[in-house]
C-alpha cells in the first residue's frame, strides 16, 4: 500500500486486521525526522531560491539584449504594458536596489503591499525612492503600501496620484545630481503623513524638510572648494528642487492647509533665480539679504519627524 506521502504503506504505518479501508488507522504514523525543517533553514532555502530565480531572470535579460531577433520573437503576443509577471518583478527589483530587505508581497485589488523586515531613518528615503519608481512599471496600480514589524505597522500608504506628481520631481532630480537630496521627495512624505497627520501639518513638515535641505545646501556652498561660480551653481541647483518639490507638493494637499509652503516658496523662489544669475556671472542682488531670510524662517520653526508612522521623534 502506498502511503500518504508516496512511500509503501509500512514505513510509516500499518492496516490492523480486520480494519475496513473506511476506517482511520489504529497505530500512530510515525514522520521522519527528516522533512522537519527549522522557521531559519526555511527562510534561507526561501532566500536561495528567490536569488536564483533573480539571475536567471539577470540571465534571460542578457540573452535577449545579445539576441534582438529572439527577442522580438517572444514579444510578438505581449501585451504593450508588458507582461504582469516581469514588471511585478521589476517594480519589485526597486527595493532590493535601494538596501531594503524585501519580506514578502502581494499585488491585487490594483494595490501593491510590500512588507519589509525594517524601516529605520537612514532607509526612508530610499524607500520612497522604490516605491517612486515601481510604480511606474505598474500600470494598474492604484496605491502602494510599505509595511514593517511583520505587517504590523503601515509605514507608507501612497496614492498613484502622489507618486506620479513625486515622479516628475525625481527625474528632474535625476538629471541634476548623483546622490538624491532629501527635497527629492516631498510629495510622497507628506502624502505619507496624512495617515497620522492632517494637510497643514503635512504641509508645514514638508515645508521644514525643505528649509532643513537649503540650510545645509548654504553651509555646503561655503564649505565646498572650488571655483565660486561652480559652487554657486550647485547652491542654485538645490535651491531650484527646493522649489520645484515645494511647488509640485502644493497641488496635492488642500488650498486652506498651504500657507506654510507659500511663505517658504516666497523666499526660495526669488533666492533660486538670484543664486543663478549669480553663477553665471551676473548680479546677486539680495542673495545674502534672502539666505538670512531663510535660515531666520528655518530657525524659527520647530523641528518635524522625517517620517511619523515611524518614528515620531524630530530631526535633531
Amino acid at each position: 500500500m502506498i502511503g500518504p506521502w508516496g512511500s509503501v504503506g509500512r514505513d510509516v504505518g500499518y492496516r490492523s486486521a480486520g480494519r475496513r479501508d473506511d476506517e482511520p488507522p489504529t497505530s500512530t504514523y510515525a514522520f521522519r525526522s527528516s522533512l522537519l525543517v527549522s522557521l531559519e533553514e526555511l527562510e534561507n532555502a526561501a532566500n536561495r531560491a528567490y536569488t536564483f530565480m533573480a539571475a536567471a531572470e539577470c540571465a534571460w535579460r542578457c540573452s535577449r539584449t545579445s539576441l534582438p531577433e529572439l527577442a522580438r520573437l517572444l514579444d510578438a503576443k505581449t501585451p504593450p504594458s508588458g507582461l504582469r509577471a516581469i514588471n511585478e518583478r521589476t517594480a519589485l527589483a526597486h527595493f532590493g536596489t535601494n538596501g531594503l530587505n524585501l519580506r514578502r508581497w502581494t499585488h491585487e485589488n490594483r494595490c501593491l503591499t510590500v512588507v519589509l523586515d525594517e524601516l529605520p531613518r537612514r532607509s526612508v528615503n530610499p524607500c520612497f525612492q522604490a516605491t517612486i519608481r515601481a510604480a511606474q512599471h505598474l500600470q494598474d496600480l492604484e496605491r502602494i503600501v510599505i509595511e514593517i514589524d511583520n505587517g504590523a505597522v503601515t509605514a507608507m500608504d501612497l496614492p498613484r496620484a502622489a507618486l506620479d506628481a513625486n515622479y516628475l520631481v525625481w527625474k528632474e532630480a535625476a538629471a541634476r545630481f548623483r546622490l538624491m537630496p532629501g527635497t527629492t521627495f516631498l510629495v510622497v512624505n507628506a502624502a505619507a503623513r496624512l495617515a497620522v497627520e492632517s494637510p497643514a501639518q503635512a504641509a508645514y513638515a514638508v515645508t521644514w524638510l525643505a528649509l532643513n535641505d537649503v540650510f545645509h545646501a548654504y553651509i555646503d556652498c561655503y564649505e565646498a572648494t572650488g571655483p565660486v561660480r561652480e559652487r554657486i551653481a550647485r547652491l542654485a541647483t538645490r535651491l531650484d528642487l527646493a522649489v520645484v518639490s515645494l511647488s509640485t507638493t502644493a497641488p496635492t494637499l488642500p488650498a486652506t492647509a498651504l500657507d506654510s509652503i507659500y511663505r517658504a516658496l516666497d523666499l526660495l523662489v526669488p533666492a533660486a533665480s538670484w543664486a543663478a544669475s549669480t553663477a553665471h556671472g551676473l548680479s546677486s542682488g539680495p542673495s545674502s539679504r534672502l539666505q538670512r531670510q531663510i535660515t531666520q524662517l528655518y530657525d524659527d520653526l520647530p523641528p518635524v519627524a522625517l517620517l511619523p508612522t515611524i518614528d515620531p521623534t524630530p530631526i535633531s
